[in-house]
């Protein structure tokens, strides 16, 4: 009979498992991988390191988990031990290329893993979300990981950003679907559902609708959502930025309820 594992995260990040009654902590590194877990008594049992694209160089200890390489933020070791589960999809390390074809290819790489800068990005959905327009490289990895961080925070069920959505009614109805009947569906629809046929439209832009603004967005689902050159200024938080846009592409005015001061904007 196999051990039941129970395993508990905070924001959408894993933080603990306990695994035949005995509980671990995870250890994160700055992307997310398991660096290391540790007992009740802060002994570290085991130890990670790994090559760019999520290969194993070096182990010690044998405690099993499959949440290795960017576990921290969903990524699930297969049995087979040669690839990572990604929610939508699998990506291989030693091939260092996901095995199935970008959902927003083209233009996407068909096959790339988040842009060849594996120690630098990662790709919770398993999917890119936006196309994009006029933005440069360093615009695109930031808004990346400001969706990321986003997601990260409503993929958690318990979080009181993804409780608080849901108590908001959504007042736009997609062109191609059903009214969605909360915010909450709204911003599931962007972190899991989008798709090559219909991204959520981002673009970089120094035209007027940009005076005096950080971010504007067209009336109810019409895309783009216009980051302006502020929006990405020191300083600044494009994650706060995006967040309050996407309220607004919810239906909200300035007026209306909003979610933002559950993460912390």
């Amino acid at each position: 009979m196999a051990m039941s594992v129970v395993y508990t995260n905070f924001c959408g990040m894993l933080v603990s498992e306990t695994r035949g009654g005995v509980e671990r902590d995870y250890v994160p590194d700055t992307l997310g991988s398991t660096a290391a877990l540790v007992d009740s008594s802060q002994t570290i049992t085991d130890r990670w390191e790994y090559w760019p694209y999520g290969e194993v160089s070096q182990r010690a200890g044998a405690h099993p988990t499959s949440f290795t390489f960017v576990g921290m933020l969903g990524y699930f070791k297969d049995i087979l031990d040669k690839m990572l589960y990604v929610r939508a999809r699998h990506v291989r390390p030693d091939l260092a290329r996901w095995l199935t074809v970008d959902p927003l290819w083209p233009p996407m790489p068909a096959y790339e893993y988040v842009g060849s800068r594996p120690s630098e990005q990662t790709d919770p959905s398993g999917l890119i979300w936006f196309r994009r327009i006029d933005c440069s490289p360093s615009q695109i990895d930031d808004i990346k990981n400001a969706l990321t961080l986003l997601c990260g925070k409503f993929n958690n069920p318990s979080s009181p950003y993804r409780v608080c959505l849901g108590a908001l009614a959504c007042k736009v109805a997609h062109p191609t679907a059903p009214p969605w009947g909360s915010q909450a569906d709204l911003v599931d629809f962007i972190c899991n559902s989008t798709s090559k046929s219909d991204p959520l439209l981002i673009r970089c832009d120094f035209g007027l609708s940009c005076r005096r603004k950080h971010a504007s967005q067209l009336p109810g689902w019409a895309n783009p959502l216009i980051l302006c050159p502020s929006a990405f200024e020191p300083g600044q938080s494009l994650f706060c930025i995006m967040a309050h846009e996407i309220s607004h592409k919810g239906g909200h005015s300035h007026k209306s309820p909003d979610c933002l001061k559950e993460l912390g904007c």
